[in-house]
């Protein structure tokens, strides 16, 4: 029996973060553009002066561009998470990878850490409506879910997510 155990969920591969990083710089922009024109018209108004158009198409541009590019950079940004258990050294690692290579580590000891869940998760767009999945709390307010998508049926899932956390469960508590 190995002395550790490694949970990796992984980041959106990297053609689709691109993707998004191109949504994103290119609609966050327009937003901001227009919301600093809707903030024009509202201070020329204001002023005493006339606003031809319509405030509803200003404010709807704004808020769906700005909306849009705005999710689009965090969906870029979204970080790979390795978790690693080192029954030796009785602590879990927690590494994020961010892109262009940035990363950041938190340790936390194994006292510290709750047991391991098995739930059940709702996914209407899958066959069985859900699947089975590992979810680890960390004292930092992280939640980890690990689903065991690597099981075709929903039992084998179920059990897959049962051995994972029987065997973190071992680890931490030997």
């Amino acid at each position: 029996m190995t002395d550790t155990y490694t949970i990796d969920i992984p980041a959106l591969p990297r053609s689709f973060r691109i993707l998004f990083l191109l949504f994103g710089l290119m609609f966050l922009p327009i937003g901001v553009f227009s919301l600093v024109k809707v903030l024009l018209a509202v201070a020329t108004v204001l002023s005493g002066g006339t606003q031809e158009g319509s405030w509803i198409i200003g404010i709807v541009v704004t808020v769906l561009l700005t909306g849009i590019g705005g999710v689009a950079l965090w969906a870029f940004f979204i970080p790979a998470k390795t978790l690693r258990f080192i029954g030796q050294e009785r602590r879990a690692t927690l590494t994020l990878t961010y892109p262009f290579g940035l990363s950041s580590q938190q340790t936390f000891d194994f006292s510290d850490i709750p047991s391991p869940e098995v739930v059940w998760i709702d996914d209407f767009d899958r066959m069985d409506e859900g699947y089975w999945a590992l979810k680890i709390a960390l004292p930092n307010g992280t939640v980890l879910t690990r689903p065991a998508w690597d099981e075709d049926r929903v039992a084998q899932q179920r059990e897959a997510a049962e051995a994972w956390r029987d065997r973190i469960t071992e680890l931490v508590c030997t």
